[in-house]
């Protein structure tokens, strides 16, 4: 049963007065350097990535490793490797991330023919793989969207591209274009794909491919290409040869790869050599087990022109490409995969667990992993692990975290499985050591550089005892096995002044440092004369740093008393103010000396508030108050937080944010509140938990409260709380409207975090005047969760749909739609329920049968709707035991299917259905729309999820 947590309702009136405290370092005014672990460049941020890209010489040859999704949005990439420097020879290992906002346009560039090699990479000889790349690039000779040129033993393993992929010099002979790579030579391309739509440019030779231009020496194997190719223009062609994987093929190989993406033939005439796979084919090349789609790609040849070469490119239906019967010895087993909800029904690639080696853990300490695992369907992976020490568990996002009860060698069986439902496994093996002696202790923290985000790569250690660590990628660190007494703890990372820190060690838990801040080194002074602030020439154009934190002291409301806590101030990336306030651990842990609940109260006057609270401090609380629950208002909005969500979790720091919507943001919402035809009560306010910069995305089923104080008090009959998307649609969360003597609040209830506001508007059907549902269809049509018909109508005696009435209890529930996992064969990802029906899915609402389908479109039944209505009441709350005497009352019980006797009677011991009679249940007979909004309405009574 899920719980949720009761909202203590407190107006905040006192002023925030700061005083001078003391000033950490200011923050460099030019991107660092990422750091080195083990022969890997670290890259985290998009400052850092463009760091090497202003830096090519220092970083072509070396080893690359992507640690997060990076969006380099404003950054005017100079396509790294080649073309001025040497070509990229090392491995850029992109470990499953995506790389968005990848501009390069020759419209910039001081002369036009200023990059002959061009895409996310100029030329590569070294390795790239497991990246996912997101471009618009415009400009070159020869143009793709991983490289403009891969040869001498240059590979790409792993890789996708999206966007699109253009020629622009104007004055070559010949231009080169395709998805992923201009021209090859003595290169291979496997298990890679491009969905980028490749345009030809300006030249007589054009040669355009979705995957490559042109190929030669090289193998092309288990790869595809989705996206349209097309001609800027055909002034001035001699030639145009263009294919669905490849241009023009005068070597190498493809084996089992195909096209789906549309191939425009040209002008026309003998001078367009264009076909599904490859247009002109050498005598030195071959094709292996190759398709294309004659349909999408509007051809009817696979090759154009060949000169004797292997030619094995079979052209079929759309139909029949969604066959796994079409693909002749292709390996389905290891390498490919078919869904009719996935990549259009076309072949994808099957997922791979990338991660080779878990960090060692500790008996008794807290321990996070992060797993990495290549996803080909693009739709999210769920993971499960077997073989965990107790205490241990792996999260949906692939994180394995927790505080491990037992030590020793565990071999740890990790799956991932695709929307397509296609799975890979790993065997990893996981070292837990003994808890340290008596007389050792441990010193943990988290190091943060620049732009406040942790810095990995840091050298920490005890020098007296040999004892050290490299931080690891979200900054984290542990010293185990220190002597106990003060110890000296040293931080060295490049570009950043040496720190020390003076740490008593203890027995026991040990001791956490939080978050330790380094200096970068102070930038050099400009040689005399120079004035200091000429542009250095540079195309780069960097993102700015946010301004330095000035940190002072301020007095803050802490349960009901005033209190003294350090705070920051910040600027977000939006240049909005923020005001960080910090709490240490004997601070939080002395506001639960008393009792299970507690409050702190900030009022600021800037647009985001955060709060820091010592995970430490949590842990040890949650031992001596299991069910402490935190209560933090700031400014109109408030949290209520179950301390005990972070039972058992790793990390240093959890960060409480609440924030107004930016004025872009706030106008988009008020845009859609005029196109929907509602009014707004309270704008948007932005709730969010992170912990070191992690942002958790939900609460595993525990509809946490929050509150937001009003300035009017609403009708509940026509008011409602929304969660606004990112596309600004609004959406039900479940909430009553209450009062206290100086204030009106909205307290809501949702799973996951979002923008939440308060919104009015009055529906009214022309069918429902003097219905007797009347008033139950208008209030949940006002709160977003059922729809009318079109003319207006609601058709309140209409049968309802399976997928229908999935649909309204996700919605009633205030669940996000989940439109990656595919839960039945018969329920496509574009179908409009898809999203809601996974969600209700994955929360337990609704079951299948037992050939794996949904059958959405069925009428349901009464007795399936109990099911999933008493599922939903126990996902929320819970429902009471069936009254034994209950089945007695209907004569017709004993024609309810065994699986739904158990839930009928428990919702009609709850009041939450009815007969259609004194004497008669009707299982087997359709609910209409009216009985459908009648039972929802009682249902969010009960569970008090509205007035």
């Amino acid at each position: 049963m899920k719980r949720r947590i009761t909202f203590m309702l407190a107006a905040i009136l006192f002023a925030v007065q700061f005083t001078p405290w003391r000033i950490t370092p200011a923050q460099a005014d030019t991107p660092l350097p990422p750091p080195v672990v083990e022969g890997w460049v670290l890259v985290s941020t998009a400052d850092q990535l463009a760091y090497i890209d202003q830096h090519q010489p220092d970083y072509v040859t070396s080893n690359i490793r992507l640690m997060n999704d990076i969006d380099i949005s404003g950054f005017a990439w100079v396509p790294f490797g080649g073309n001025d420097n040497a070509a990229f020879s090392g491995t850029f290992d992109g470990r499953g991330h995506f790389i968005t906002g990848v501009e390069i346009d020759s419209a910039d560039w001081e002369d036009p023919k200023q990059y002959e090699n061009v895409g996310f990479f100029g030329k590569v000889t070294g390795t790239v793989q497991q990246l996912r790349l997101g471009v618009q690039v415009s400009g070159g000779a020869n143009t793709g969207g991983v490289t403009g040129l891969l040869t001498d033993g240059g590979k790409i393993l792993y890789t996708q591209v999206t966007g699109s992929v253009a020629t622009a010099s104007v004055s070559e002979n010949t231009h080169v274009t395709g998805g992923l790579v201009g021209a090859t030579a003595n290169s291979t391309i496997s298990q890679s794909s491009s969905a980028a739509s490749v345009m030809g440019g300006y030249a007589s030779n054009i040669y355009t491919g979705g995957l490559v231009g042109s190929q030669g020496a090289g193998l092309i194997e288990n790869s595809y290409a989705t996206g349209a190719i097309g001609l800027q223009s055909s002034a001035g062609m001699y030639v145009y040869y263009s294919g669905g994987l490849v241009g023009f093929m005068i070597y190498g190989t493809i084996e089992e790869s195909y096209a789906a993406g549309k191939v425009s033939g040209g002008p026309g005439g003998p001078g367009s050599i264009v076909a599904g796979v490859v247009g002109q084919l050498g005598s030195g090349a071959g094709i292996l087990r190759s398709h294309f789609d004659s349909e999408s790609t509007e051809q009817s040849v696979g090759i154009a022109s060949e000169s004797g070469g292997t030619a094995e490119a079979a052209g079929h239906s759309t139909a029949e490409m969604a066959q796994s019967e079409t693909y002749a010895g292709w390996d389905f087993v290891n390498t490919w995969a078919i869904h009719p909800a996935v990549n259009g029904g076309y072949p994808y690639l099957r997922p791979a667990v990338l991660t080779e080696d878990l960090a060692n853990a500790r008996q008794e300490s807290a321990y996070a992993h992060q797993l990495e695992a290549y996803d080909g369907a693009g739709g999210g992976l769920a993971w499960q692990a077997t073989g965990l020490p107790e205490g241990l568990a792996l999260g949906s996002t692939g994180k394995l975290e927790g505080t491990p009860r037992e030590s020793g060698s565990f071999d740890v069986t990790v799956t991932v499985t695709d929307a397509g439902g296609a799975s890979a496994a790993a065997t990893l093996r996981l070292v837990v050591a003994e808890p340290p002696s008596p007389d050792l202790g441990m010193v943990t923290g988290i190091v943060y550089g620049t732009g406040d985000m942790p810095l990995p790569g840091v050298t920490v250690t005890v020098d007296a005892y040999g004892i050290s660590d490299t931080t690891r990628a979200d900054g984290s660190f542990t010293l185990p096995d220190l002597p106990v007494g003060m110890q000296t703890v040293k931080f060295l990372a490049a570009g950043y002044k040496a720190r020390t820190a003076n740490v008593n060690v203890t027995t026991g838990a040990g001791i956490d440092l939080g978050r330790v801040f380094l200096e970068p080194n102070d930038p050099p002074s400009p040689p005399a004369g120079s004035g200091g602030s000429e542009s250095s020439g540079s195309s780069y154009v960097p993102v700015k740093p946010s301004p330095s934190s000035q940190p002072d002291k301020a007095k803050i409301k802490a349960g009901g008393q005033e209190l003294l806590v350090s705070v920051t101030r910040e600027k977000a990336s939006d240049g909005r103010d923020v005001q960080r306030y910090i709490l240490d651990g004997s601070e939080l842990s002395a506001l639960f000396s008393s009792g299970s609940d507690s409050t702190i109260e900030i009022d600021a006057p800037v647009p985001i508030l955060k709060t820091d609270l010592p995970m430490q401090a949590i842990r040890d609380i949650l031992r001596l108050q299991p069910d402490a629950v935190l209560e933090v208002t700031m400014n109109r909005a408030a949290y209520r937080l179950p301390l005990r969500l972070w039972e058992g979790k790793p990390g240093t720091v959890l960060t409480v944010t609440i924030a107004e919507s930016a004025e872009r943001d706030l106008s988009n919402f008020k845009s859609a509140l005029t196109e929907y035809g509602y009014e707004g009560i309270a704008d948007p306010v932005d709730f969010t938990l992170d912990v070191e910069g992690e942002v958790i995305a939900d609460f595993e089923g525990t509809y946490v409260e929050r509150a937001i104080r009003l300035d009017t008090e609403p009708d509940p009959a026509n008011a409602t709380v929304v969660w606004v998307d990112d596309e600004e649609r609004l959406h039900f969360v479940p909430a009553v409207f209450r009062r206290d003597t100086l204030s009106a609040y909205a307290v809501f209830s949702a799973p996951h975090d979002s923008r939440y506001a308060v919104v009015r508007t009055h529906h009214a059907f022309t069918d429902l005047a003097g219905h007797w549902a009347e008033e139950d269809v208008n209030l949940l049509t006002n709160k977003l969760i059922l729809e009318g018909k079109k003319g207006g109508e609601f058709d309140p005696d209409g049968s309802v749909t399976r997928a229908e009435f999935a649909a309204m209890l996700a919605r009633s529930l205030g669940l996000a739609a989940r439109p990656a996992w595919i839960a039945f064969r018969d329920v496509t990802s574009d179908a409009w329920y898809a999203g809601l029906v996974n969600a209700a899915v994955h929360a337990g609402l609704v079951n299948g049968y037992e050939d794996d389908t949904f059958r959405p479109n069925d009428p349901i039944t009464r007795e399936q709707m109990a099911v999933m209505l008493a599922n939903a009441a126990q996902f929320a709350g819970g429902l009471p035991a069936a009254e034994s005497e209950v089945p007695g009352r209907f004569s017709d019980a004993s024609n309810l299917a065994h699986w739904a006797k158990d839930p009928m009677w428990g919702l009609l011991s709850a009041g939450l259905i009815q007969g259609v009679d004194e004497t008669r249940l009707a299982p087997k007979a359709a609910a209409t729309r009216a009985q459908s909004a009648v039972m929802l309405r009682r249902l969010l009574v009960y569970l008090n999820f509205i007035n």
